[in-house]
């Protein structure tokens, strides 16, 4: 991997717990820990409920809240919109409906929204029942499910994206965790540098009134590095370049 991107490194170690939830066939046995103080609800049915419906536990453990404070910074950042994820766990409805019955689905097979849903609208009741066999008192809590899609399915609609997201959905919703998954993390991370400058540099190309591509930014902090052999005015143009 080579020297990593410190920033970007602890990003992903820190959603890596929050990844790896996703595809726990059998919960490993600190993950009670962790749910104890989220009402029982596991990292995978949190991580896609928008910040600000997300309910806000009195005593949740220290290592759940920075791992999901790293991941909203992350979302906001990509997506400041409020979004309704297909990677939304059917589980974390019970969050969002009052009254909601996810045991009903999630004992069946409908784990996420991906599974419910057909582009941006949940799938008529009969073909869910089929897919699922899901019995005739299930249609309630159907209706429920389609009422809240289809509402907050417009608001997908209005705003964009970049491919960081879709990346992440895909391993949320893939049926097995990426082998090296911080690694992988890191990368998917890593991909998107270019997005969120650094504040000095987003200074020099307001100054300069153009776009410094990201690619020529390394060959002018390596430019600068080599500028002189003079410790004082390395030193200088340091800040100058770091202003």
């Amino acid at each position: 991997m080579g020297a990593p991107e410190i920033a970007k490194y602890h990003d992903a170690a820190m959603i890596s717990p929050i990844i790896t939830s996703f595809h726990h066939v059998m919960p490993p046995p600190w993950s009670h820990i962790e749910t104890a103080q989220t009402g029982g609800f596991p990292l995978a049915a949190l991580a896609w409920i928008p910040k600000h419906q997300r309910p806000k536990f009195k005593d949740i453990c220290p290592t759940t809240e920075a791992s999901l404070l790293v991941w909203d910074k992350l979302i906001n950042k990509h997506r400041p919109a409020p979004y309704i994820s297909p990677a939304l766990r059917i589980q974390a409805m019970a969050l969002l409906i009052p009254g909601f019955n996810w045991g009903l689905w999630h004992t069946r097979g409908a784990t996420s929204l991906s599974s419910v849903m057909k582009g941006e609208s949940i799938e008529t009741f009969e073909s869910l029942k089929q897919k699922f066999h899901l019995p005739p008192r299930s249609y309630f809590s159907y209706l429920q499910l389609s009422s809240w899609v289809t509402k907050r399915a417009r608001q997908n609609n209005k705003h964009s994206h970049d491919n960081t997201i879709a990346e992440l959905e895909r391993v949320c919703l893939a049926p097995k965790p990426p082998q090296r998954s911080l690694s992988f993390l890191y990368n998917i991370l890593k991909k998107r540098a270019g997005v969120g400058k650094l504040r000095f540099m987003t200074a020099w190309e307001a100054e300069m009134k153009t776009i410094i591509p990201n690619e020529t930014w390394p060959r002018v902090l390596r430019a600068h590095k080599h500028l002189t052999l003079n410790t004082a005015h390395i030193e200088t143009c340091r800040k100058v370049l770091y202003r």
